[in-house]
């Protein structure tokens, strides 16, 4: 456990050294300067319009984050073969592995948490309702990263950094959209297509389980069971996509 928590504290500094912070400050000043755009645009509705804007902006940056993290966290070290340096010392494929996933969840931690404080502290600055479906919908937006960075991982583990990129942001659209595709193939009525969108559906998260945006829009209530049930699917996929990455790269010729 000591070595890969090793791992995940490099990967983390690293991931500091790239200047990823920056795009932090620029959701702040995006966000804070929004506020005054708004607040003359739309009267009597500006909390909710502040909510929308705020959460969607909050999803956008976190899913970028994600994918640049992921995306390049092995493929890069094996292209620079600094990968060979770490298998070589007593540290075997499996834990380098759970190390970056480690790492690259507690780098989305610290940025998404502070992405969703100045969001926080905007609301309250202009005496917005903070409500507690907001932190349910932080929390499921924290968890569906978690599975979209454990995905950019196991592409990073075969693919090139590009081709990566391509496969985990055309997941996190079909992972959006399986649902709805799903119901309207079963409409459709051909059998190839409907067994194609059900392996699909089955196979890939489905993402909007995730996304509690309306409730938030609306101050809606939700339940700790929807919030728990969709934690622990989320979890699962997390965990089950680690587990390929590890195998995939057990079985990788790094020669």
């Amino acid at each position: 456990m000591l070595v890969i928590w090793t791992i995940a504290r490099m990967s983390f500094v690293e991931a500091r050294r790239n200047r990823i912070l920056w795009s932090i400050l620029f959701f702040c000043v995006l966000t804070i300067g929004s506020s005054f755009m708004f607040q003359t645009m739309s009267v009597g509705s500006y909390d909710r319009v502040l909510r929308d804007v705020g959460f969607g902006a909050l999803s956008i940056f976190a899913t970028f984050l994600t994918i640049f993290l992921g995306a390049a966290v092995v493929s890069r070290e094996v292209d620079r073969r600094t990968l060979h340096a770490v298998i070589c010392k007593p540290v075997s494929r499996n834990q380098y592995v759970m190390g970056k996933v480690l790492g690259v969840w507690l780098t989305q931690a610290a940025c998404v948490s502070l992405m969703f404080g100045a969001l926080l502290l905007e609301c309250l600055a202009y005496h917005g309702d903070v409500t507690t479906v907001m932190f349910q919908a932080f929390w499921l937006l924290f968890v569906e990263q978690l599975v979209v960075a454990s995905f950019a991982v196991l592409g990073s583990a075969f693919l090139p950094t590009s081709t990566c990129v391509f496969l985990t942001v055309s997941m996190y659209f079909v992972g959006h959209m399986s649902s709805n595709v799903l119901v309207l193939v079963r409409k459709s009525g051909d059998g190839l297509s409907r067994r194609v969108a059900e392996w699909l559906f089955w196979l890939l998260p489905d993402l909007e389980r995730f996304n509690l945006r309306s409730a938030v829009s609306h101050l809606d209530i939700v339940s700790g069971r929807t919030v728990i049930s969709a934690t622990a699917i989320g979890v699962a996929y997390a965990v089950a996509f680690t587990l390929v990455a590890s195998a995939i790269l057990q079985r990788r010729d790094l020669r």
